[in-house]
């Protein structure tokens, strides 16, 4: 029986190892995956953001809205920033510790008498963010994350300032374990030689990983470049490689707990300057990076100077050494000699050399340091966060419904798609109405659709997508009363159950959500309670965001009031990354309403619905606007034969790169997407969209319900018939760069081409179309100039494949940084796609 039992027991032991051991190879394995896009990687420095902000000339308060605002200044719709890196120590710790010794608090009195005003104010603005419970850079990581960005610690691995106010008590304790003088007095570069000292710095390490919800963390050995005392190459080597494996060991750890894999990342050493920062410098200094990366412990490298840009980085011998992870080619912020920061146009070229170079992407440090300059303080060039690095084109299509993939565009203009309303603009559906959805799936058109009066919602399919015949009511959903629904077939579940997930009206005007099987009978998340508070009483929609890798939720709130006729009407948005296992754990991205044209623009136009739909990298919002609301002074009696201008709904798109900041553009140009009908038709007077799009037979279906009369107020009720219709556009042809007589050119960023062939959405049954592929200094690249294009007129294709005399495709240049110049006449141009 012993033996029984012993044999068993070794039977479980060996099965939870095998267990532990396929975890952790799950996680590690991850780093042999195709890599995350950065291109663009900013390095915060922690203390300077605890004492500046825009716009100030010379130290001033913090408060958590101000740190968080930093982030927002990079993290921008339309900045390539992928990747934040907030830095919080410096020998050391910026935050309370229990392994080391917070920022300042061992500087006498005497000392702190004489530290300038920003390090006065910085300390004073960190005892108040600490002793009130909130912890800055904790601040700075949550809204990086809530953008979609990657969220990275950075950890300077012996900063040698020898500030008072960086003195640390393991070194006060421990004089001779540092690589400085006696002036430091408890500051200063450590001797990595020392086990103590990487066993103390491990422990740093270790503590600032699992206090933060980070994306993992950078171990930056060039803040300062010099780690021993003595000691051979190789056994500098040893002793560096223990503490970084070490390092990824423990990220493995705390990635198991957390359910995913946290990045390590290396800024190498640079050698002061003295010599080119290259793979043999950096193991002379004991750092063998290469050695790293081929033991699976790095995920990504940036090299960079020390402090001054000098632009001659050996990207190349790097890119020899690494070839599993990506390199980064960093940006000083200053030339030196007393030259200030370095201009927008300076940062562009030196980007635009790195890239060249061969760099995966450009890492900026200290690029805020322009506002640490007291009274002659200025802003950073934020603006070029946004043509900073490589633009990532692959061969994912790129559409022209803003300047994305732009760098100069002339005599063209942007015109909205013009839609065909099917069935002749009359209505194919009468028995129902949106709140509402139409997919394509199972080679079918579905469509769910509210019942008329209190009566719920029914399912109906459809094979050409006019015709619908409904097939069930549904089934599990308690609806609050205004019966809405937005249906979403999740790409990213696993799980047959979850296959359809939904939002509704929830008790109390909230918000719910629930899954099915089968879009028939559905079970609510959160035993049906909401997961929002009021005032969602129009579309409230699920979706997977597969940009950002997170669910989204949006609904309507209000602002100011409880509804009625001084109801101000609003949108709001909200991410989860797991609402099957935690469905009311949504955070708030972001509230608004319209205010472009303040005051009074309540009385012009409100937003009653907002859904999304995601396209090719492109976050469109379905928008229901309410226009002139309550303004029933063209009549108070209804009439379903006049269409009105005021007190009506328009459908109307707005675009978006990260699915939070949105170009109202079309709002603004009074240009709807899906205008409404004339006089008698059955949408004259509101139209509100489907909550999606669909793509099918190479042109997208765009759903939509009507209504015959106004929206009206509590005190004027209309009467009115509802039904939904459905028009049709040109794939992709939302928006285009459309040229007249005279000929307009769009050239496009540099970007590297990685596939064989040119695809071209355009118009040219009137005119003409060339394209020229230009290198990245803007010059045509031999046989594929305009002058050397098989000419094309009178075509309009949806991929047109553009030749040239002595090129039939792409692929001899292939690998290059390319940028392309369309030349237009009387044309449209959608978009392009590189082909594989």
């Amino acid at each position: 029986m012993t033996l029984l039992n012993t044999s068993h027991s070794v039977v479980i032991w060996f099965v939870l190892i095998c267990l532990c051991i396929a975890s952790h190879t799950s996680l590690a394995s991850e780093a042999e995956q195709p890599q995350r896009t950065r291109r663009v990687l900013y390095n915060f420095d922690g203390d300077s953001c605890l004492s500046t902000k825009a716009g100030s000339k010379g130290p001033v308060v913090v408060h958590a809205d101000d740190v968080k605002r930093l982030i927002e200044e990079v993290a921008y719709n339309g900045s390539l920033v992928d990747t934040v890196l907030i830095c919080i120590n410096a020998q050391v710790m910026y935050y309370p510790t229990k392994v080391g010794t917070m920022r300042g608090t061992l500087s006498m009195p005497d000392e702190r008498a004489k530290w300038s005003p920003s390090e006065k104010q910085r300390f004073e603005n960190l005892r108040v963010f600490f002793d009130s419970g909130v912890d800055p850079y904790a601040i700075m990581l949550a809204e990086t994350r809530r953008r979609g960005r990657e969220a990275l610690l950075t950890f300077r691995m012996n900063d040698d300032h020898g500030n008072d106010f960086l003195r640390t008590q393991f070194l006060a304790d421990h004089p001779d374990w540092r690589l400085g003088t006696e002036q430091y007095k408890g500051s200063g570069a450590m001797d990595f030689g020392r086990d103590e000292v990487r066993e103390y710095t491990f422990r740093l390490i270790k503590e600032a990983v699992r206090r933060y919800d980070s994306d993992g963390i950078e171990l930056d050995f060039n803040r300062f470049p010099t780690f021993f005392k003595d000691g051979s190459i190789d056994e500098r080597v040893g002793k560096m490689n223990s503490l970084v494996e070490r390092v990824r060991g423990m990220l493995d750890e705390v990635g198991l707990e957390r359910g995913r894999r946290l990045v390590l990342a290396v800024r190498v050493p640079s050698n002061y300057g003295r010599t080119a920062p290259t793979p043999e410098t950096a193991r002379e200094l004991g750092c063998d990076v290469p050695a790293w990366v081929k033991s699976g412990w790095v995920d990504f490298v940036t090299v960079s100077e020390f402090l001054l840009e000098r632009g001659d980085l050996p990207i190349d011998a790097w890119k020899q050494a690494v070839t599993s992870v990506p390199v980064y080619g960093g940006i000083e912020c200053t030339r030196g000699g007393g030259a200030k920061n370095l201009t927008a146009d300076e940062y562009r070229a030196a980007a635009t050399h790195l890239i060249k170079s061969g760099s995966d992407g450009v890492y900026l440090f200290n690029f805020f340091t322009c506002r640490e300059e007291g009274v002659n303080a200025y802003e950073p060039p934020f603006e070029v966060l946004r043509d900073l690095g490589p633009l990532k084109v692959g061969l994912r299509r790129q559409l022209f419904v803003d300047d994305f993939v732009v760098a100069d565009k002339q005599h063209v203009t942007r015109e909205l798609g013009q839609v065909s309303k099917l069935n002749d603009g009359k209505p194919i559906f009468t028995d129902g109405w949106f709140y509402g959805t139409v997919v394509h799936d199972d080679d079918k058109f579905k469509l769910w659709f509210r019942k008329p009066g209190t009566n719920g919602f029914g399912y109906a399919e459809s094979l050409d997508g006019l015709n619908f015949q409904k097939k069930a009511d549904l089934s599990g959903i308690h609806f609050a009363g205004d019966f809405t629904l937005a249906v979403e077939i999740d790409s990213s579940e696993t799980d047959p159950q979850h296959r359809f997930k939904a939002g509704y009206d929830a008790p109390g005007m909230a918000a719910g959500i629930a899954h099915s099987a089968d879009g028939i009978a559905w079970t609510p998340y959160h035993e049906g309670l909401p997961v929002t508070h009021r005032a969602a009483d129009t579309y409230n929609q699920i979706l997977w965001d597969p940009e950002a890798r997170t669910y989204r939720l949006f609904t309507r709130t209000d602002f100011g009031s409880l509804g009625g006729s001084t109801e101000l009407r609003g949108t709001r948005s909200m991410i989860n990354p797991a609402p099957k296992t935690n469905s009311e754990n949504w955070s708030l991205v972001r509230e608004w309403i319209f205010d472009k044209e303040r005051p009074g623009e309540a009385q012009r136009r409100q937003i009653y619905a907002t859904t999304c739909w995601i396209r090719h990298g492109v976050y469109f919002a379905l928008l229901s606007v309410y226009e002139f609301p309550g303004d029933v002074s063209e009549g108070k009696v209804t009439d379903t034969h006049r269409r009105h201008e005021r007190d009506v709904m328009n459908y109307y798109i707005a675009t978006s790169r990260d699915g939070d900041s949105w170009d109202m553009h079309w709002v603004y140009a009074g240009q709807p997407l899906v205008p409404r009908g004339p006089d008698g038709a059955f949408d004259k007077d509101i139209v509100m969209p489907s909550s999606t799009i669909v793509t099918h037979g190479d042109r997208h279906w765009i759903y939509y319900a009507g209504a015959n009369e106004r929206h009206g107020s509590e005190q004027v009720r209309f009467d009115r018939t509802h039904a939904i219709g459905v028009a049709t556009l040109r794939l992709d042809g939302f928006v285009s760069l459309a040229a007249d007589e005279i000929e307009g050119t769009v050239v496009t960023r540099p970007f590297k081409l990685e596939g064989d062939k040119l695809m071209v959405n355009v118009d040219a049954r009137d005119g003409t179309v060339s394209v020229e592929v230009l290198d990245e200094a803007g010059q045509p690249l031999s046989g594929f100039s305009a002058a050397e294009i098989v000419p094309a007129t009178r075509l309009d294709e949806l991929r047109w494949q553009p030749y040239w005399k002595k090129h039939t495709d792409l692929s001899t240049i292939r690998g290059k940084i390319v940028q392309l110049k369309f030349q237009l006449r009387d044309a449209k141009l959608y978009s392009f796609q590189i082909g594989g």
